[in-house]
């Protein structure tokens, strides 16, 4: 958390604030970012509970619980082998605090067992 506090207090002008699970498991980084109303993208690892129409689950229940119209098969970019085409869903989750819609918080999972599925649909 203090290099985190180190950073903002040296540039209160960033856009995005991006981290794997290990910084996506320290909920008082997310709780620091949310105060400050800062976009970030933190990965968690599928343990991890959020509140989704007011229900709080984990992360790998969420992902179960979709539709196979949930999820998008999107591009990232042509690799050397080819397209490399990932599965994504993403859920609106709720917040303690009212918030605008440039501020709202989703959850947005890839489906790696999905993406050899994804290799062929292109």
């Amino acid at each position: 958390m203090r290099p985190f506090t180190h950073v903002c207090a040296s540039n209160p002008q960033m856009a995005w604030v991006v981290g794997d699970t290990v910084y996506g498991s320290a909920r008082s980084l997310r709780a620091a970012l949310e105060e400050r109303r800062q976009a970030y993208a933190l990965a968690v690892t599928c343990k991890e509970h959020v509140e989704v129409q007011g229900t709080r689950r984990r992360v790998d229940q969420v992902a179960g619980s979709l539709t196979e119209e949930d999820w998008q098969i999107l591009s990232v970019g042509v690799g050397s082998k080819g397209p490399r085409l990932f599965v994504w869903a993403r859920i609106e989750l709720l917040l303690d605090c009212v918030i605008t819609s440039a501020e709202a918080l989703s959850l947005l999972i890839y489906n790696c067992r999905t993406k050899k599925r994804a290799r062929s649909a292109s």
